[in-house]
C-alpha cells in the first residue's frame, strides 16, 4: 500500500468522505487518485480560507469533524484566518496541508516553512508526517482530538513524496472517533451544589452557549426554564441556542439585563466573550454564577462562579432538571409570581419589537426590520430551514425579530474573521441538502469571498445569501463616531466606507453563476425575496438597507 491509499482509504473508514479544498502541486499524488474511491467527495473552491470556512460550517451542521485542504506554505497561512474561527467556534475541521518534499526541506525550498509552527496557536494539534507508516495512525488521532472535548481544529502538515511511499509497518491505532464516550459531566456534589443555588434565587437567569446545540440539549434547557421559570439569554458574540418563540426566551442579554438577577446559570460557553473594557463587569455585584462548560480551560476563568460543573450540555442539564424536579413544589408562590412576571415581561417585549417594526416598517432606504419581517413570511418554518449570519450591524434585528430560530438552525461566527458567512452556508447546505439554507451578510463580509458561491453552483446546491448593504464597515464606522473625534466632527469616514466607487453586488454574484437582484425600495423586497426562494440555483438578494438604524444597545 502507497501513501496516497492510506490516505484516502483511511478518510473513506472514518466517514470523512467531503474534502473542501483549494489544489496545489504538493497533494497531486492523492488528487489524482481520489477518481477511484467513489465515496469521496472533493469540493473545489477558490480560495484556502473558503475550503476551512465551508468546512467550519459542515461541521457544525452534522456535529461530526469535517476536512479541509489547503496548499503548502502560501495556502495554510492564507487559511489561518479561518483557522481561527474555527478554533473559536469549536469546529473540529481538521485541516490536511500540503509540504514539499521532506527531504529537501532542510534547503528552504519554494512554497516550504514551518507551518506546523504556524498553525500552534489556532489548532488544537499540529503535526507533520514523517513517514508513510503515520498517515492512518495521524489522520484517526486527528479526527479523535478534533472530537475531543472541547472540540476544535486540527492541522496535519503532509510532505509530498510520503504520499508516494511504501507503507512497510501497522502502528496500533487510536480509537475511532465514532467510539468515543460522549456523555460526561457533574460530580454528584457539585450537581447538588448547583441545585441548591438555582432553588434559593430568587431572580435566576440563564444563557446558552454553542455547547447546547452540540450536545443536543435544547430540550433539557427548555424544561428547566420552564420548571424554575427563568428568563433565557443568549450571547451576542454566539448563536440562538434556544426556541425563539419560547415565553422564557428574551433575546441577547445586555449588561443591564444580567445585573437584574441574583442567579445566572451560564451552560456550555465561556464566561463570558465580552466585546469592550465598557462591559467590564457584566454581571451584579453579589450574584451568584454557575457555569457549566465542556472546556476546563474556560471554566469559571475569568468570573468567580460559585458552582462550576465540567461537563457536557446534556448529561449536567439532565442531572439539575431531576434533582430540581424532585425538590420543587411547582405550586409555590415564589414560582408563580415568577411565572407571571415572566409573562409580562415577554408581553412588553413582544409589543416593543412590534411597535419598532411598525415604525420602520416603510422606512427609506429599507429598514433591517422590513427585511427580517419579509424573510419570515417567504423562508418560514425553522424546521426546514438553517440560517447563516455575518451581518454584523443587522444581527441583533435578526436575532429580535425572526420566527424561525429553533436552538439549533442559527449558525455564527464567534471569532468575526469576515468572509465566513458566504462560505459556511454552502458547508451547511451540502451537510443538511434537504434544508433550505438562508445567509445574511454583510457588504464588506460578501466582499472577501463572494467566490464561495462559484463551488455552489459548481457542486449544484442552492443557497440565499440576503446582503444587508450599508455601503460600510459600518461597526467600525459606528465605533469611530461614539469618539466624537476629527473623523466625527468633519463627517469624513473615508477609511470605513464602500461607497467609492460603488461595488455592484448584482453583477458579482451573476458573474460567478449565481441569479441575483438589487432592492432600493421597500416595495421591491418581497418581490425579489420571492424569486430567490422560488429560484433553481443559488440567488444573491442585495438589499440597500438605511445605515443610520443600528440597535444602541449592542
Amino acid at each position: 500500500m502507497r501513501g496516497y491509499e492510506a490516505f484516502l482509504s483511511t478518510l473513506e473508514e472514518l466517514d470523512l468522505t467531503t474534502i473542501f479544498g483549494n489544489p496545489g502541486s504538493t497533494e497531486v499524488p492523492w488528487l489524482d487518485e481520489l477518481p477511484r474511491y467513489e465515496k469521496l467527495r472533493f469540493v473545489l473552491t477558490l480560495h484556502e480560507s473558503i475550503a476551512v470556512n465551508m468546512a467550519d460550517g459542515y461541521a457544525q451542521a452534522r456535529r461530526s469533524p469535517s476536512v479541509a485542504s489547503v496548499h503548502a506554505s502560501p495556502g495554510l497561512l492564507h487559511s489561518l484566518g479561518a483557522l481561527y474561527n474555527a478554533k473559536i467556534a469549536g469546529s473540529p475541521v481538521i485541516a490536511i496541508a500540503g509540504q514539499v518534499d521532506s527531504r529537501i526541506l532542510s534547503r528552504d525550498p519554494f512554497l516550504a516553512s514551518d507551518i506546523v509552527s504556524a498553525a500552534k496557536g489556532y489548532a488544537k494539534w499540529t503535526w507533520e508526517l514523517r513517514r508513510a507508516d503515520e498517515i492512518r495512525y495521524v489522520l484517526r488521532r486527528a479526527a479523535k482530538v478534533a472530537m475531543d472535548p472541547p472540540t476544535g481544529p486540527v492541522m496535519i502538515s503532509v510532505p509530498k513524496d510520503i504520499l508516494d511511499e511504501e507503507v512497510k509497518e501497522n502502528y496500533p491505532l487510536p480509537t475511532d472517533y465514532r467510539n468515543m464516550r460522549s456523555g460526561f459531566g457533574g460530580d454528584d456534589r457539585s450537581i447538588q451544589r448547583a441545585v441548591e443555588l438555582l432553588l434559593k434565587a430568587e431572580s435566576p437567569a440563564m444563557i446558552c452557549g454553542p455547547e447546547v446545540r452540540w450536545y443536543g440539549a435544547v430540550d433539557k434547557c427548555v424544561k428547566l426554564a420552564e420548571l424554575l421559570a427563568m428568563k433565557v439569554y443568549d450571547d451576542i458574540r454566539y448563536g440562538v441556542y434556544y426556541p425563539v418563540n419560547h415565553h422564557c426566551y428574551f433575546g441577547f442579554f445586555t449588561r443591564e439585563d444580567l445585573k437584574s438577577h441574583d442567579l445566572i446559570l451560564v451552560v456550555g460557553q465561556r464566561m463570558f466573550y465580552e466585546i469592550t473594557r465598557e462591559q467590564i463587569p457584566l454581571v451584579g455585584e453579589g450574584a451568584e454564577l454557575i457555569h457549566i462548560t465542556s472546556d476546563p480551560m474556560e471554566l469559571g476563568k475569568n468570573y468567580e462562579a460559585s458552582c462550576c460543573i465540567f461537563g457536557d450540555s446534556a448529561t449536567v442539564m439532565e442531572k439539575l432538571l431531576e434533582s430540581c424536579s424532585k425538590r420543587l413544589s411547582t405550586e409555590s408562590e415564589k414560582l408563580e409570581n415568577r411565572r407571571k412576571s415572566l409573562e409580562n415581561h415577554k408581553k412588553e417585549l413582544l409589543e416593543y419589537n412590534r411597535k419598532e417594526l411598525e415604525e420602520y416598517f416603510d422606512r427609506k432606504p429599507v429598514s433591517a426590520h422590513r427585511v427580517v419581517n419579509e424573510v419570515n413570511r417567504v423562508f418560514g418554518d425553522g424546521d426546514e430551514l438553517n440560517v447563516v449570519v455575518e451581518a454584523v450591524t443587522s444581527q441583533p434585528f435578526i436575532r429580535r425579530l425572526m420566527k424561525s430560530f429553533n436552538g439549533y438552525n442559527y449558525f455564527v461566527n464567534p471569532g468575526a474573521t469576515l468572509g465566513w458567512g458566504v462560505a459556511a452556508s454552502v458547508g451547511v447546505k451540502l451537510a443538511e441538502e434537504d434544508k433550505k439554507v438562508l445567509c445574511f451578510s454583510g457588504d464588506g463580509a460578501f466582499m472577501y469571498y463572494p467566490q464561495s458561491l462559484w463551488t455552489a453552483a459548481r457542486v449544484g446546491v442552492k443557497v440565499v445569501v440576503i446582503v444587508m448593504n450599508n455601503r460600510a464597515y459600518m461597526n467600525d464606522k459606528l465605533h469611530i463616531q461614539s469618539r466624537r473625534g476629527t473623523s466625527f466632527r468633519a463627517g469624513a469616514y473615508d477609511a470605513v466606507e464602500i461607497n467609492n466607487p460603488p461595488v455592484t453586488i448584482e453583477q458579482i454574484a451573476k458573474g460567478i453563476g449565481c441569479n441575483a437582484a438589487t432592492v432600493r425600495d421597500p416595495g421591491e423586497l418581497s418581490t425579489a425575496l420571492e424569486l430567490a426562494s422560488s429560484s433553481s440555483s443559488s440567488f444573491v438578494v442585495d438589499v440597500h438597507i438605511d445605515p443610520s438604524i443600528v440597535d444602541r444597545r449592542r
